[in-house]
Protein backbone atom coordinates (compact mmCIF):
# COMPACT_ATOMS: atom_id res chain seq x y z
CA UNK A 1 0.00 0.00 0.00
CA UNK A 2 3.01 2.28 0.28
CA UNK A 3 1.61 5.10 1.36
CA UNK A 4 -1.28 7.50 0.79
CA UNK A 5 -1.51 9.22 -2.36
CA UNK A 6 -0.55 12.77 -2.04
CA UNK A 7 1.01 15.54 -3.86
CA UNK A 8 4.00 14.16 -6.03
CA UNK A 9 7.22 16.32 -6.96
CA UNK A 10 10.35 15.35 -8.93
CA UNK A 11 13.49 15.37 -6.59
CA UNK A 12 16.44 16.52 -8.19
CA UNK A 13 18.58 18.05 -5.50
CA UNK A 14 21.93 15.81 -5.86
CA UNK A 15 21.86 15.40 -1.76
CA UNK A 16 18.66 13.22 -2.27
CA UNK A 17 20.51 11.04 -4.49
CA UNK A 18 16.84 10.06 -6.27
CA UNK A 19 16.74 12.21 -9.53
CA UNK A 20 13.49 11.80 -11.27
CA UNK A 21 11.65 9.65 -8.17
CA UNK A 22 7.98 10.58 -7.78
CA UNK A 23 7.70 11.32 -3.94
CA UNK A 24 5.19 13.01 -1.62
CA UNK A 25 6.18 16.56 -0.94
CA UNK A 26 5.70 16.68 2.62
CA UNK A 27 8.71 13.84 2.98
CA UNK A 28 11.32 15.90 0.72
CA UNK A 29 12.42 17.85 3.99
CA UNK A 30 13.96 15.03 5.65
CA UNK A 31 11.64 14.13 9.40
CA UNK A 32 13.68 15.46 12.28
CA UNK A 33 15.59 12.91 14.26
CA UNK A 34 13.76 11.96 17.44
CA UNK A 35 15.65 13.20 20.86
CA UNK A 36 17.17 10.12 21.55
CA UNK A 37 20.95 10.81 21.06
CA UNK A 38 22.13 7.45 22.64
CA UNK A 39 19.87 5.84 20.67
CA UNK A 40 21.30 7.19 17.88
CA UNK A 41 25.03 7.52 18.36
CA UNK A 42 25.13 3.36 18.94
CA UNK A 43 23.05 3.09 15.78
CA UNK A 44 26.06 5.05 14.12
CA UNK A 45 28.44 3.21 15.96
CA UNK A 46 27.03 0.12 14.48
CA UNK A 47 26.33 0.84 11.13
CA UNK A 48 29.83 2.58 11.12
CA UNK A 49 31.20 -1.05 12.31
CA UNK A 50 28.51 -2.70 9.58
CA UNK A 51 30.15 -0.45 6.70
CA UNK A 52 33.65 -1.70 7.42
CA UNK A 53 32.37 -5.43 7.71
CA UNK A 54 29.76 -5.54 5.01
CA UNK A 55 31.58 -6.96 1.83
CA UNK A 56 33.83 -9.56 3.04
CA UNK A 57 31.85 -10.97 6.33
CA UNK A 58 30.38 -14.71 5.72
CA UNK A 59 27.27 -13.34 7.54
CA UNK A 60 26.51 -10.70 5.02
CA UNK A 61 27.41 -12.24 2.19
CA UNK A 62 25.42 -15.05 3.25
CA UNK A 63 22.37 -12.91 3.67
CA UNK A 64 22.61 -11.34 -0.01
CA UNK A 65 23.28 -14.95 -1.45
CA UNK A 66 19.94 -16.25 0.42
CA UNK A 67 18.07 -13.20 -0.41
CA UNK A 68 18.96 -13.23 -4.38
CA UNK A 69 18.01 -17.04 -4.60
CA UNK A 70 14.63 -16.63 -2.55
CA UNK A 71 14.15 -13.20 -5.00
CA UNK A 72 14.67 -15.22 -7.74
CA UNK A 73 12.70 -17.81 -6.90
CA UNK A 74 10.02 -15.27 -6.44
CA UNK A 75 10.05 -13.10 -9.56
CA UNK A 76 10.44 -16.07 -11.75
CA UNK A 77 11.95 -13.67 -14.62
CA UNK A 78 9.27 -11.05 -13.98
CA UNK A 79 10.76 -7.81 -14.49
CA UNK A 80 10.59 -5.03 -12.04
CA UNK A 81 10.56 -1.23 -12.68
CA UNK A 82 11.40 -0.03 -9.14
CA UNK A 83 13.04 -1.68 -5.46
CA UNK A 84 12.49 0.03 -2.30
CA UNK A 85 14.60 -1.27 0.33
CA UNK A 86 13.16 -0.27 3.66
CA UNK A 87 15.58 0.26 6.51
CA UNK A 88 18.59 0.05 3.92
CA UNK A 89 21.35 1.24 6.57
CA UNK A 90 24.59 1.55 4.69
CA UNK A 91 22.63 1.38 1.12
CA UNK A 92 25.10 -2.25 0.70
CA UNK A 93 22.05 -4.50 -0.41
CA UNK A 94 21.32 -1.61 -3.20
CA UNK A 95 24.10 -3.12 -5.22
CA UNK A 96 22.78 -6.16 -5.58
CA UNK A 97 18.80 -5.36 -5.71
CA UNK A 98 20.17 -2.98 -8.85
CA UNK A 99 19.91 -5.86 -11.14
CA UNK A 100 16.70 -6.15 -10.46
CA UNK A 101 15.30 -2.84 -11.40
CA UNK A 102 15.63 0.92 -10.07
CA UNK A 103 16.91 0.60 -6.55
CA UNK A 104 16.26 3.36 -3.78
CA UNK A 105 16.77 2.84 -0.33
CA UNK A 106 14.99 3.90 2.44
CA UNK A 107 16.98 5.51 5.78
CA UNK A 108 16.53 7.46 8.88
CA UNK A 109 19.89 7.46 10.35
CA UNK A 110 22.34 9.98 9.41
CA UNK A 111 24.94 8.04 9.36
CA UNK A 112 23.71 5.65 7.21
CA UNK A 113 22.53 8.41 4.81
CA UNK A 114 26.50 9.45 4.88
CA UNK A 115 28.18 6.00 4.12
CA UNK A 116 25.11 4.81 1.16
CA UNK A 117 25.98 8.27 -0.32
CA UNK A 118 29.75 8.20 -0.43
CA UNK A 119 29.78 5.20 -2.48
CA UNK A 120 26.96 6.28 -4.38
CA UNK A 121 23.88 4.65 -3.54
CA UNK A 122 20.61 6.48 -4.21
CA UNK A 123 18.96 6.56 -0.60
CA UNK A 124 16.15 9.32 0.65
CA UNK A 125 16.03 10.14 4.77
CA UNK A 126 13.04 8.88 5.88
CA UNK A 127 10.75 6.53 8.46
CA UNK A 128 9.89 3.13 7.43
CA UNK A 129 6.45 3.49 9.02
CA UNK A 130 5.92 6.08 6.90
CA UNK A 131 7.59 5.98 2.84
CA UNK A 132 8.08 9.10 0.61
CA UNK A 133 6.40 7.05 -2.40
CA UNK A 134 3.39 7.05 -3.90
CA UNK A 135 0.93 4.47 -3.53
CA UNK A 136 1.20 1.85 -6.35
CA UNK A 137 4.92 3.23 -7.39
CA UNK A 138 7.04 0.16 -6.11
CA UNK A 139 7.05 -3.31 -7.16
CA UNK A 140 9.20 -4.86 -5.10
CA UNK A 141 10.10 -3.62 -1.01
CA UNK A 142 12.37 -5.11 0.87
CA UNK A 143 13.83 -4.76 4.54
CA UNK A 144 16.96 -7.05 5.67
CA UNK A 145 17.04 -6.67 10.23
CA UNK A 146 15.45 -3.78 10.32
CA UNK A 147 11.74 -5.02 11.51
CA UNK A 148 12.64 -7.00 14.70
CA UNK A 149 14.88 -3.69 15.50
CA UNK A 150 11.42 -1.67 16.09
CA UNK A 151 8.40 -0.70 18.59
CA UNK A 152 5.47 -3.31 17.80
CA UNK A 153 3.09 -0.35 16.83
CA UNK A 154 5.91 0.83 14.04
CA UNK A 155 6.70 -2.52 13.08
CA UNK A 156 2.73 -2.62 12.14
CA UNK A 157 2.54 0.80 10.21
CA UNK A 158 6.02 -0.51 8.67
CA UNK A 159 3.94 -3.84 7.25
CA UNK A 160 1.49 -1.43 5.83
CA UNK A 161 3.62 0.69 4.07
CA UNK A 162 5.54 -2.31 2.10
CA UNK A 163 2.40 -4.45 1.74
Amino acid sequence: MLAEAAPLLQVAAPHDAVAGAVVRQEEVTPPPVPAQPLQWAHMDAMLQATARAEDDHFWFKGLRRSARILLDAALDGHPLTRIVDCGAGTGRNLDWLRAYGDAVGVELSRAGLTVARAHGRRVVQSTVASLPFATASVDLATSFDVLYCLPDDVERAALVEMA
